[in-house]
């Protein structure tokens, strides 16, 4: 999961580049994080599918965004995605070409920034119930980045060991964008 998490981390500053790039926006649905066994994951997209089967499934194009190394690729979709007006940015994570970890970049325009965090929280905590504070200010620090306060964590542990996570990205004390990943948990 630390990988994961970190290799994540490690692509969503350069997401800020491309955020108001794309033709069409897309309506991201909170209910399409979790599938009908109760694992997260987004829309019917499987953990491990190929960047061909995403594209074919979601009817996207995924363009490489970044290889970190060769058993990990990035791959940010082409077509934009919002929520609640906000415009987002789809980013798909690959370890040895399957599936790893579905992103959202989500970037409020500056005067909705805490009222789209605050809509955000509330209808995971609506959806999925109450979260489990993943990473406090001082360990997001480390990696350069800072919080506004928690970020949350939503597990499932039946079936798939799967999780959705929530954070709030500042760089240098300024906003600059909302994280809503969902992944695999592997130990």
């Amino acid at each position: 999961m630390n990988n994961k998490w970190v290799n994540c981390m490690a692509v969503c500053s350069l997401c800020l580049v491309f955020a108001g790039c794309g033709q069409r926006e897309r309506e991201i649905s909170l209910t399409e994080l979790q599938n009908s066994s109760g694992d997260f994951q987004f829309s019917s997209v499987q953990w491990g599918s190929s960047k061909e089967d995403i594209e074919e499934t979601l009817g996207v194009t995924l363009d490489e965004f970044l290889s970190a190394n060769s058993s990990h690729q990035a791959y940010m979709a082409s077509e934009a995605f919002e929520w609640e007006g906000a415009q987002a940015r789809l980013l798909c994570d690959f370890e040895n070409e399957t599936l790893s970890s579905v992103s959202f970049h989500i970037f409020p325009e500056e005067d909705e920034q805490e009222a789209v965090w605050e809509a955000l929280t509330q209808e995971l905590t609506s959806l999925y119930g109450e979260a489990e504070i993943f990473f406090r200010e001082s360990q997001i620090e480390e990696l350069g980045f800072t919080t506004q306060g928690e970020s949350y964590l939503w597990e499932r542990t039946e079936g798939i060991h799967t999780a959705l996570v929530l954070t709030d990205f500042k760089q240098d004390g300024s906003f600059k964008y909302i994280l809503l990943s969902v992944y695999p948990v592997t130990k």
